[in-house]
Protein backbone atom coordinates (compact mmCIF):
# COMPACT_ATOMS: atom_id res chain seq x y z
CA UNK A 1 0.00 0.00 0.00
CA UNK A 2 1.24 3.10 -0.59
CA UNK A 3 1.64 5.85 1.85
CA UNK A 4 1.42 8.89 -0.68
CA UNK A 5 -2.54 7.71 -1.41
CA UNK A 6 -3.06 8.95 2.41
CA UNK A 7 -2.90 12.59 1.06
CA UNK A 8 -6.32 14.61 -0.05
CA UNK A 9 -7.26 14.44 -3.43
CA UNK A 10 -9.89 17.10 -3.83
CA UNK A 11 -12.01 16.43 -6.84
CA UNK A 12 -13.53 19.60 -8.91
CA UNK A 13 -16.89 21.30 -6.90
CA UNK A 14 -15.61 19.41 -3.84
CA UNK A 15 -17.44 21.99 -1.34
CA UNK A 16 -20.10 23.36 -3.84
CA UNK A 17 -21.46 19.56 -3.67
CA UNK A 18 -21.32 19.53 0.27
CA UNK A 19 -22.78 23.15 0.40
CA UNK A 20 -25.88 22.44 -1.67
CA UNK A 21 -26.43 18.90 -0.49
CA UNK A 22 -26.39 20.19 3.50
CA UNK A 23 -28.91 23.42 2.16
CA UNK A 24 -31.12 21.20 0.40
CA UNK A 25 -31.70 19.18 4.10
CA UNK A 26 -30.90 22.64 6.18
CA UNK A 27 -34.36 23.70 4.30
CA UNK A 28 -36.11 20.33 4.39
CA UNK A 29 -39.63 20.77 5.79
CA UNK A 30 -39.11 19.09 9.47
CA UNK A 31 -41.82 16.40 10.71
CA UNK A 32 -41.06 14.48 13.60
CA UNK A 33 -42.65 13.74 16.82
CA UNK A 34 -41.38 12.08 20.07
CA UNK A 35 -44.20 9.16 20.03
CA UNK A 36 -43.55 7.30 23.54
CA UNK A 37 -41.71 6.95 26.83
CA UNK A 38 -38.95 3.93 25.69
CA UNK A 39 -39.98 1.93 28.73
CA UNK A 40 -37.51 -0.81 27.63
CA UNK A 41 -34.70 1.03 28.58
CA UNK A 42 -34.30 2.06 31.88
CA UNK A 43 -30.61 4.52 32.60
CA UNK A 44 -29.41 6.16 35.51
CA UNK A 45 -29.18 9.82 34.42
CA UNK A 46 -32.02 9.87 31.28
CA UNK A 47 -35.84 9.21 29.72
CA UNK A 48 -35.62 7.90 27.09
CA UNK A 49 -38.26 8.55 24.23
CA UNK A 50 -39.35 7.39 21.02
CA UNK A 51 -38.94 9.42 17.90
CA UNK A 52 -40.23 9.20 14.60
CA UNK A 53 -39.62 11.48 11.65
CA UNK A 54 -39.29 11.89 7.99
CA UNK A 55 -36.13 11.18 6.21
CA UNK A 56 -34.62 13.27 3.23
CA UNK A 57 -36.41 11.08 1.20
CA UNK A 58 -39.56 11.43 2.90
CA UNK A 59 -39.14 7.77 4.55
CA UNK A 60 -40.27 7.21 7.95
CA UNK A 61 -37.06 7.89 10.65
CA UNK A 62 -37.34 6.13 14.15
CA UNK A 63 -35.04 6.95 16.92
CA UNK A 64 -34.63 7.53 20.47
CA UNK A 65 -33.98 11.10 22.18
CA UNK A 66 -32.61 10.76 25.70
CA UNK A 67 -33.25 13.47 28.41
CA UNK A 68 -31.93 14.08 31.84
CA UNK A 69 -33.98 13.09 34.29
CA UNK A 70 -33.09 16.17 36.64
CA UNK A 71 -33.72 18.87 34.33
CA UNK A 72 -35.85 21.92 34.81
CA UNK A 73 -38.74 23.22 33.08
CA UNK A 74 -36.35 25.90 31.52
CA UNK A 75 -33.09 24.41 31.76
CA UNK A 76 -30.82 24.84 28.71
CA UNK A 77 -29.06 21.56 28.38
CA UNK A 78 -25.72 20.74 26.01
CA UNK A 79 -26.55 18.20 23.34
CA UNK A 80 -24.99 15.70 20.96
CA UNK A 81 -26.19 13.15 18.02
CA UNK A 82 -25.12 9.72 18.14
CA UNK A 83 -24.33 8.17 14.63
CA UNK A 84 -24.47 4.77 14.48
CA UNK A 85 -21.67 2.36 13.13
CA UNK A 86 -22.23 -0.06 9.52
CA UNK A 87 -25.05 -1.91 9.96
CA UNK A 88 -28.30 -2.02 10.54
CA UNK A 89 -28.67 -1.88 13.94
CA UNK A 90 -29.75 0.80 16.26
CA UNK A 91 -27.58 1.70 19.31
CA UNK A 92 -29.12 1.93 22.23
CA UNK A 93 -28.94 4.23 24.88
CA UNK A 94 -26.09 2.94 27.23
CA UNK A 95 -22.58 5.29 28.53
CA UNK A 96 -21.16 5.54 24.99
CA UNK A 97 -24.38 7.00 23.47
CA UNK A 98 -25.51 9.00 26.69
CA UNK A 99 -24.08 11.59 29.42
CA UNK A 100 -25.00 13.31 32.17
CA UNK A 101 -26.02 16.45 32.07
CA UNK A 102 -26.82 16.21 27.86
CA UNK A 103 -29.36 15.17 25.70
CA UNK A 104 -28.69 12.77 23.46
CA UNK A 105 -30.46 11.96 20.20
CA UNK A 106 -29.90 8.65 17.78
CA UNK A 107 -31.63 7.22 14.97
CA UNK A 108 -31.89 4.34 12.44
CA UNK A 109 -30.41 4.84 9.26
CA UNK A 110 -32.62 2.44 7.44
CA UNK A 111 -35.75 3.15 8.60
CA UNK A 112 -35.79 0.32 11.53
CA UNK A 113 -37.42 0.27 14.67
CA UNK A 114 -35.08 2.35 18.03
CA UNK A 115 -34.15 -0.31 19.34
CA UNK A 116 -33.32 -2.75 16.72
CA UNK A 117 -30.39 -5.80 17.11
CA UNK A 118 -28.78 -6.82 13.89
CA UNK A 119 -25.68 -8.39 13.41
CA UNK A 120 -23.99 -7.70 9.48
CA UNK A 121 -24.81 -10.07 7.19
CA UNK A 122 -22.88 -9.06 3.29
CA UNK A 123 -26.71 -9.74 2.30
CA UNK A 124 -27.87 -6.63 4.09
CA UNK A 125 -24.77 -4.54 3.55
CA UNK A 126 -25.57 -1.22 1.42
CA UNK A 127 -21.82 0.48 0.77
CA UNK A 128 -22.22 0.52 -2.91
CA UNK A 129 -26.12 1.43 -3.08
CA UNK A 130 -25.54 4.21 -5.49
CA UNK A 131 -22.30 4.48 -5.78
CA UNK A 132 -21.43 5.70 -9.08
CA UNK A 133 -22.58 9.08 -8.40
CA UNK A 134 -21.97 11.51 -5.63
CA UNK A 135 -25.69 12.18 -6.36
CA UNK A 136 -27.31 8.79 -5.95
CA UNK A 137 -24.90 7.08 -3.39
CA UNK A 138 -26.52 5.92 -0.06
CA UNK A 139 -24.33 8.11 2.16
CA UNK A 140 -25.68 11.29 0.86
CA UNK A 141 -28.77 10.66 2.44
CA UNK A 142 -27.82 9.27 5.48
CA UNK A 143 -26.08 12.98 5.91
CA UNK A 144 -28.84 14.65 4.92
CA UNK A 145 -30.86 12.12 7.50
CA UNK A 146 -28.65 13.21 10.23
CA UNK A 147 -28.93 16.93 9.86
CA UNK A 148 -32.67 16.88 9.94
CA UNK A 149 -32.20 14.92 12.79
CA UNK A 150 -29.54 17.31 14.16
CA UNK A 151 -32.40 20.11 13.80
CA UNK A 152 -34.98 17.98 15.46
CA UNK A 153 -32.25 17.78 18.31
CA UNK A 154 -31.57 21.46 18.00
CA UNK A 155 -34.76 22.44 18.55
CA UNK A 156 -36.12 20.69 21.74
CA UNK A 157 -37.08 23.41 24.12
CA UNK A 158 -33.89 21.92 26.84
CA UNK A 159 -31.10 22.40 23.86
CA UNK A 160 -28.81 25.25 24.16
CA UNK A 161 -28.89 25.68 20.62
CA UNK A 162 -24.63 27.05 20.93
CA UNK A 163 -23.83 23.79 22.30
CA UNK A 164 -24.28 21.25 20.18
CA UNK A 165 -22.10 18.02 19.32
CA UNK A 166 -21.45 15.10 17.44
CA UNK A 167 -20.22 11.65 18.13
CA UNK A 168 -19.74 8.50 16.33
CA UNK A 169 -17.79 5.06 15.99
CA UNK A 170 -16.06 4.06 12.59
CA UNK A 171 -18.94 5.01 10.22
CA UNK A 172 -20.47 7.27 12.72
CA UNK A 173 -16.91 8.36 13.65
CA UNK A 174 -16.67 9.60 10.06
CA UNK A 175 -20.25 10.98 9.36
CA UNK A 176 -19.39 12.75 12.63
CA UNK A 177 -16.50 14.55 10.64
CA UNK A 178 -18.88 15.33 7.87
CA UNK A 179 -21.35 16.91 10.65
CA UNK A 180 -18.76 19.05 12.49
CA UNK A 181 -17.46 20.38 9.02
CA UNK A 182 -20.39 21.00 6.91
CA UNK A 183 -23.72 20.86 8.91
CA UNK A 184 -24.36 24.68 10.75
CA UNK A 185 -25.75 23.07 13.60
CA UNK A 186 -22.91 21.06 15.40
CA UNK A 187 -20.04 23.12 16.81
CA UNK A 188 -17.45 20.26 18.03
CA UNK A 189 -17.21 16.50 17.36
CA UNK A 190 -15.64 13.18 18.73
CA UNK A 191 -14.98 10.89 15.81
CA UNK A 192 -13.99 7.19 17.22
CA UNK A 193 -12.02 5.36 14.76
CA UNK A 194 -13.61 7.58 11.82
CA UNK A 195 -14.05 5.13 8.71
CA UNK A 196 -13.73 5.86 4.72
CA UNK A 197 -10.25 7.72 5.30
CA UNK A 198 -8.17 7.78 2.21
CA UNK A 199 -10.32 5.93 -0.46
CA UNK A 200 -7.51 5.31 -2.73
CA UNK A 201 -5.22 3.86 -0.11
CA UNK A 202 -8.19 1.42 0.77
CA UNK A 203 -9.28 -0.02 -2.57
CA UNK A 204 -5.59 -0.42 -3.24
CA UNK A 205 -4.88 -3.06 -0.62
CA UNK A 206 -5.34 -6.36 -2.18
CA UNK A 207 -7.37 -8.13 1.01
CA UNK A 208 -9.87 -6.40 2.09
CA UNK A 209 -12.72 -6.44 5.23
CA UNK A 210 -16.22 -6.46 5.18
CA UNK A 211 -18.13 -4.19 4.88
CA UNK A 212 -15.46 -2.47 3.19
CA UNK A 213 -14.99 -5.57 0.66
CA UNK A 214 -18.88 -4.89 -0.62
CA UNK A 215 -17.28 -2.41 -2.90
CA UNK A 216 -14.56 -5.07 -4.45
CA UNK A 217 -17.14 -7.37 -4.98
CA UNK A 218 -19.53 -4.59 -6.88
CA UNK A 219 -17.03 -4.07 -9.25
CA UNK A 220 -16.09 -7.63 -10.03
CA UNK A 221 -20.04 -8.38 -10.43
CA UNK A 222 -20.65 -5.39 -12.66
CA UNK A 223 -17.40 -5.57 -14.70
CA UNK A 224 -16.18 -2.24 -13.54
CA UNK A 225 -12.88 -0.97 -12.29
CA UNK A 226 -12.14 1.29 -9.71
CA UNK A 227 -11.31 4.31 -11.59
CA UNK A 228 -15.14 3.80 -12.60
CA UNK A 229 -16.32 4.81 -9.07
CA UNK A 230 -13.40 6.74 -7.58
CA UNK A 231 -13.60 10.74 -8.06
CA UNK A 232 -17.77 10.08 -7.21
CA UNK A 233 -16.20 8.11 -4.10
CA UNK A 234 -13.71 10.92 -3.78
CA UNK A 235 -16.75 13.16 -2.33
CA UNK A 236 -17.24 11.26 0.99
CA UNK A 237 -13.43 10.28 1.53
CA UNK A 238 -13.31 11.71 5.13
CA UNK A 239 -9.66 12.69 4.13
CA UNK A 240 -10.80 14.80 2.26
CA UNK A 241 -13.47 16.61 3.79
CA UNK A 242 -11.36 17.07 7.15
CA UNK A 243 -9.20 19.53 5.68
CA UNK A 244 -12.18 21.73 5.68
CA UNK A 245 -12.96 21.38 9.30
CA UNK A 246 -12.79 24.48 11.14
CA UNK A 247 -14.45 23.33 14.69
CA UNK A 248 -12.85 21.56 17.48
CA UNK A 249 -12.57 17.45 16.39
CA UNK A 250 -11.61 14.49 18.77
CA UNK A 251 -10.06 11.95 16.34
CA UNK A 252 -9.58 8.42 17.99
CA UNK A 253 -7.44 5.60 16.69
CA UNK A 254 -7.23 1.83 17.47
CA UNK A 255 -3.36 0.49 16.99
CA UNK A 256 -4.75 -3.04 16.09
CA UNK A 257 -7.59 -1.46 14.00
CA UNK A 258 -7.74 -3.83 10.70
CA UNK A 259 -10.42 -1.35 9.32
CA UNK A 260 -10.08 1.34 10.32
CA UNK A 261 -5.88 1.41 9.83
CA UNK A 262 -3.89 3.68 12.74
CA UNK A 263 -1.29 4.87 9.59
CA UNK A 264 -5.23 6.41 7.77
CA UNK A 265 -6.47 7.95 11.10
CA UNK A 266 -3.24 9.86 11.73
CA UNK A 267 -2.95 10.80 7.97
CA UNK A 268 -6.71 12.35 8.39
CA UNK A 269 -5.51 13.83 12.02
CA UNK A 270 -2.56 15.81 10.50
CA UNK A 271 -4.45 17.03 7.99
CA UNK A 272 -7.16 18.84 10.31
CA UNK A 273 -6.00 22.45 10.85
CA UNK A 274 -8.92 23.23 13.67
CA UNK A 275 -8.74 22.35 17.35
CA UNK A 276 -7.70 18.73 17.31
CA UNK A 277 -7.15 16.38 19.40
CA UNK A 278 -5.79 12.83 18.74
CA UNK A 279 -6.43 9.79 21.05
CA UNK A 280 -4.70 6.08 20.75
CA UNK A 281 -6.36 3.55 22.03
CA UNK A 282 -3.88 -0.02 22.10
CA UNK A 283 -7.21 -2.43 21.04
CA UNK A 284 -8.99 -3.28 17.47
CA UNK A 285 -12.30 -1.79 16.13
CA UNK A 286 -14.24 -1.29 18.59
CA UNK A 287 -15.25 0.46 21.33
CA UNK A 288 -12.85 1.52 24.47
CA UNK A 289 -14.34 2.25 27.79
CA UNK A 290 -12.03 4.95 27.93
CA UNK A 291 -14.20 6.79 25.24
CA UNK A 292 -16.88 7.87 27.61
CA UNK A 293 -14.80 9.95 29.65
CA UNK A 294 -12.36 11.10 26.81
CA UNK A 295 -15.50 11.91 24.78
CA UNK A 296 -17.33 14.18 27.88
CA UNK A 297 -14.02 15.89 28.67
CA UNK A 298 -13.62 17.02 25.14
CA UNK A 299 -17.25 18.26 24.52
CA UNK A 300 -17.28 20.05 27.85
CA UNK A 301 -13.89 21.95 27.62
CA UNK A 302 -14.94 22.76 23.50
CA UNK A 303 -18.58 24.06 24.61
CA UNK A 304 -18.05 25.48 27.55
CA UNK A 305 -17.89 28.87 25.93
CA UNK A 306 -20.68 28.57 23.98
CA UNK A 307 -23.63 28.87 26.31
CA UNK A 308 -26.44 31.26 25.41
CA UNK A 309 -27.12 33.93 27.36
Amino acid sequence: MDPALLKPNIPPSFTDFWHSITKDAMQYPLNYKATSILSEVDTEHHTVYNIEFNGIKDEKRHGWIAIPKEIQQNEQCPAFIWLNPYGSWSTPPNKYTTRPGYISLSFNFHGLPSIHDEKYSVARGYFTNGIESRNTFTYKYFYQDAILAARILQDHPNVDRNRISCMGLSQGGGMSIWMNTFCPIIQSACADLPFFVGVEYILSHRFYRYPIKEIPDYLEKHNLNLDDILNETLYFDTLNIATFNKNPLLISLGLKDPACKPEAIRALYENVSSEKQLIEYPGGHDYDQHMVQNNLNWVNNTLQNRMSS
